[in-house]
């Protein structure tokens, strides 16, 4: 378990910082886009793996 798990979740939002897209070109809003689209699977990815981690325990501890 990473000591960012033990943070509440309320400040874990301090760390995403809005990006001024008003000044990206079109190429690079096209890329901003992939990059958030890359995250967004990477998170996705997490939140299964940790499902599943607690889905194991549960069953471990439960049966």
């Amino acid at each position: 378990m990473d000591a960012d798990d033990l943070e509440p979740l309320n400040q874990s939002k301090k760390a995403f910082k809005p990006v001024d897209v008003a000044t990206l070109s079109i190429k690079e809003l096209g890329e901003y886009i992939d990059f958030l689209n890359t995250e967004i699977q990477r998170a996705d990815a997490e939140i299964a793996a940790k499902k599943a981690s607690i889905s194991a325990a549960d069953q471990l501890f439960n049966n």
